[in-house]
């Protein structure tokens, strides 16, 4: 029993050829897929980090000006929904770097889509 290298070889021209680009192929395109996983999982983990340092100089605010308990637990909360709702994107800065006109288009899309949901 074998694992299929070596049983079946070409025996012309075009399989040789065929037989190349497929080892090719799965030789280059396979790491290609794998590190461009990679790459999203490290810009996600990026993001949670991020995310998460924001998220404990908050606390570490809330804590030193000695804010009541409750309150801190609205503005964690506030965080949190912010966090599940754009997912590390900074809607208001990306919507200041726009132009007056197309911000305000972007705005009415924004707002017309909370309205419809």
């Amino acid at each position: 029993s074998t694992v299929g290298y070596g049983d079946i070889v070409p025996t012309n021209h075009l399989e040789m050829i065929y037989a190349t680009v497929v080892i090719l192929f799965g030789g280059l395109i396979l790491p290609a897929l794998v590190g461009g996983l990679a790459t999203c999982v490290q810009a996600l983990n990026a993001a949670t980090a991020q995310y998460r340092a924001k998220l404990t100089s908050v606390r570490e605010l809330l804590v030193r000006r000695h804010f009541p308990q409750d309150q801190r637990k609205r503005v964690l909360r506030y965080y949190n929904y912010i966090w599940t709702r754009q997912g590390g994107v900074d809607e208001a800065a990306i919507l200041d770097e726009l132009p007056g006109p197309l911000r305000q288009r972007v705005a009415q899309h924004i707002i017309g889509d909370a309205l419809t949901a």
